[in-house]
């Protein structure tokens, strides 16, 4: 494990206005372009400032990211415009870029647990799940299969018959979680297209979804397929296609991709915050 370095607050927060800068990056891109924003901020600030934060920025996630303590781990917080997430892929893995050198490895610590983080490459990062997500079977009208499993929010993991059905789906409803999924996309058997939402989370259509993959990968575990690789494309049909780059074996779960750095944004933080 290479250690990491102090991170630097980059504001303080008094009851004053003041403000916030936050890294934005893209995570998962495909082919240099699309990727789902994340916003990354060195230093956790008070609870109701950092949903502020995420509110303001409006990306699927913000993490914000604590110096490492004695162990060598970092704590993380994440959030979406409107709750805090215990575990979110996208964010850990842009946390691990921003955070490690290439070829360097980090630890953070999120709501699950410690996840082991690696930068192979300037522009690639990936996270060691070792989270088992438990599945259970369900129906879905539409689906040819269906499971929920807990991430540990339940997340609903809905089969369809191919992928030109994931493509023109139709949300019906408002989940909290919902990953439809088919394989064979672009007519190779170990390419996925999937689709994820998340509208009461403040979600409506998340462009790459790493805790997707993670639960993806629990339900094919489940299925009997203890190991395997994949590559999930997503985030075509709202414009920002991503590729996630997802294997797992009957011990852990491996999700990673590619990073684009967009720089730096100011937020104001409101008074009272």
């Amino acid at each position: 494990m290479v250690a990491v370095g102090a991170l630097a607050t980059v504001a303080t927060v008094t009851d004053s206005a003041s403000e916030a800068t936050v890294r934005v990056v893209r995570v998962f891109t495909r082919d240099g372009g699309g990727g789902n924003l994340l916003g990354i901020h060195d230093g956790l600030l008070g609870d109701p400032v950092m949903q502020s934060i995420a509110a303001d920025l409006g990306y699927s996630e913000t993490i914000f990211i604590d110096v490492p303590g004695d162990d060598g781990i970092a704590a993380v917080r994440i959030f979406t415009p409107v709750a805090e997430l215990p575990f979110a892929g996208h964010p850990l893995v842009g946390a691990t870029w921003h955070v490690a050198a290439p070829q360097a490895t980090v630890a953070l610590r999120c709501g699950i647990g410690a996840v082991a983080g690696h930068r192979p490459t300037v522009e690639s990062a990936s996270i060691e799940v070792a989270y088992l997500p438990m599945v259970e079977r369900t129906t879905a009208p539409g689906a040819t299969a269906a499971w929920v499993a807990r991430m540990p929010l339940p997340y609903e993991v809905h089969q369809l018959a191919n992928p030109q059905d994931v493509a023109s789906y139709r949300l019906e409803d408002r989940p909290e979680h919902r990953l439809v999924w088919a394989g064979g996309d672009g007519g190779d058997e170990n390419s996925v297209r999937a689709r994820f939402f998340a509208p009461v989370m403040g979600v409506d259509e998340d462009p790459a979804t790493g805790s997707a993959a993670v639960a993806l990968a629990a339900v094919l575990r489940h299925e009997g397929r203890s190991s395997g690789a994949l590559t999930i494309h997503q985030g075509a049909e709202i414009g920002c296609p991503s590729r996630i780059d997802l294997a797992w074996t009957i011990r852990d779960t491996v999700i990673g991709g590619t990073i684009a750095d967009d720089g730096q944004r100011t937020i104001s933080v409101r008074s009272g915050s």
